[in-house]
């Protein structure tokens, strides 16, 4: 019995410890512009008391979210930074920078202009940093559908 109850001891106390902290819960949509443009909406609800920093963070400070992707140059193109929803400014006196995050939600808008019209689907990344006592890395895939 305790060598049972031993063992259910160290399975509760290793799955306890090995969560995974995913403080931004992410949703997308795409709206057609035209036959060649495309809008990506990313959209983040970030967890109370985290911030997630802008792509108009100042160099040397906190990562700033960027988008990419391997189809960019061939297969389509980012026109432009992507549209923002309201941030909020605070100086960190370590990189004695006054940085820009959001708080709460953001929504990120993003115009995409195709080169090849047959294109189906498409592939984006985002990477970033999410902060509260300690920072964690964002790196997240989003596919889109243009059919």
């Amino acid at each position: 019995m305790k060598i049972l109850l031993s063992i259910i001891t160290l399975f509760w106390m290793s799955t306890s410890f090995a969560q995974i902290v995913e403080p931004v819960k992410w949703t997308t949509s795409l709206e057609k512009v035209s036959d060649t443009e495309y809008d990506i909406i990313i959209t983040a609800k970030i967890d109370k008391g985290w911030h997630l920093y802008s792509q108009y963070n100042p160099d040397g400070a906190s990562l700033p979210i960027e988008f990419d992707s391997d189809q960019v140059g061939e297969t389509f193109e980012f026109v432009g930074k992507a549209k923002e929803s309201k941030t909020e400014k605070k100086y960190n006196k370590i990189w004695d920078k006054e940085e820009i995050f959001f708080v709460g939600n953001a929504e990120l808008k993003q115009r995409i202009k195709l080169k090849d019209k047959s294109t189906k689907k498409i592939e984006i990344l985002l990477f970033g940093q999410v902060c509260k006592d300690a920072c964690l890395q964002v790196e997240e895939t989003f596919n889109f559908d243009l059919k």
